[in-house]
């Protein structure tokens, strides 16, 4: 017996991002992390790999800065933390893939600025 591989959903693309970037997204606007990503996550941080998934749908629900990348389809959300004395932005990027196309969580990381500066030329940043 084949078992078929779902992903799972860990939250959003919210309509106040989506307005604030003028797009209109015409498909599913839920945002799907693979079985294969939530391995990965909890293999990479076994004992918070639970918490990352919490974070990582609080940092698309609720992004201080959002991009969209169109000639990758990606979304990326920012969220700014201050950890001990130094802003940090940390990014979750979203990619529109598949059949049938969803958004599915790629990745999770801290940019830096030189970074940041690089990315707003292809994403314009915006708040929401």
């Amino acid at each position: 017996m084949q078992t078929e591989k779902n992903p799972i959903k860990v939250g959003r693309i919210p309509i106040a991002v989506e307005r604030a970037l003028n797009l209109r997204l015409a498909s599913q606007v839920g945002i799907f992390m693979s079985e294969e990503k939530v391995s990965e996550l909890a293999a990479s941080r076994p004992s918070s790999y639970l918490k990352a998934m919490e974070e990582i749908s609080l940092i698309a629900h609720h992004p201080d800065f959002a991009g969209f990348i169109r000639d990758e389809s990606r979304f990326l959300f920012l969220r700014t933390y201050c950890n001990k004395g130094k802003f940090v932005f940390v990014g979750v990027s979203v990619i529109h893939e598949g059949v049938p196309k969803l958004w599915m969580f790629d990745s999770m990381k801290t940019y830096s600025l030189a970074e940041l500066e690089s990315l707003h030329q292809k994403a314009n940043f915006v708040r929401p």
